[in-house]
């Protein structure tokens, strides 16, 4: 692949881990997750309702599989950074053992993990790997330990970040993929592509145009 499709990598982003904000040059917006995000917190603070899915989820559950997930990355992301790691939890050896087994596998090179980018459309995200695999073709990659039903809307919108932030070409062919990595042991990853490109991305623009309209006329 020709290396003068990539520009680099975009800087001047800030991410709070704590209030899961971003800003750039005092700009303030939504993520990508959370312009999609279809999970609401009960009143009672007991349980997480999902409004499009129409199931609950007890809030202790729900939190502590979000801690697992962003702990599960943050290993991910060292091992891409060629670092040792010691886990800490034997619950986490399952899913870091397959990423390393698909990293072998799949990945030939890394341009950007588990970097914070913003759109000129006004919104934020944090894309998990964008890279070219073994066959020489630009992938981006979506790390889930849980549900990813929604994951093709959300890589959408990693994609436009990826095609404003770092691509040259922009009409350059780039495959969406969900990474789904097992919490049991003996269990092997997936490795899914998201095929629905048109429908994904206008799913996230509609999120997008909603989140728009609501700032502008809901006061």
């Amino acid at each position: 692949m020709d290396k003068s499709l990539i520009k680099g990598i975009p800087k001047g982003v800030v991410f709070d881990p704590e209030t899961h904000h971003y800003t750039y040059n005092g700009v303030v917006g939504p993520s990508v997750t959370g312009l999609l995000n279809t999970w609401v917190k009960s009143k009672s603070g007991q349980y997480y309702y999902n409004s499009v899915f129409k199931t609950w989820v007890w809030a202790e559950t729900f939190e502590e599989a979000g801690r697992f997930g962003t702990a599960v990355h943050q290993y991910c992301k060292e091992l891409l950074s060629g670092n040792d790691i010691t886990i800490d939890r034997p619950d986490f050896i399952p899913p870091v053992e397959q990423f390393i087994k698909w990293h072998n596998e799949h990945l030939r090179e890394v341009f950007v993990a588990e970097e914070p980018m913003y759109s000129v459309q006004g919104f934020f995200g944090t894309l998990d790997i964008f890279g070219l695999d073994k066959k020489g073709e630009l992938v981006l990659v979506d790390i889930k330990t849980g549900d990813y039903s929604l994951a093709g809307p959300q890589l959408s919108g990693y994609e436009m970040l990826v095609r404003e932030n770092i691509l040259n070409n922009k009409k350059h062919r780039i495959k969406r993929y969900v990474l789904s990595l097992p919490k049991e042991a003996g269990k092997s990853y997936k490795f899914i592509e998201m095929i629905n490109d048109r429908d994904d991305k206008l799913h996230f623009q509609a999120c997008l145009s909603k989140r728009a309209w609501e700032q502008k006329y809901i006061k």
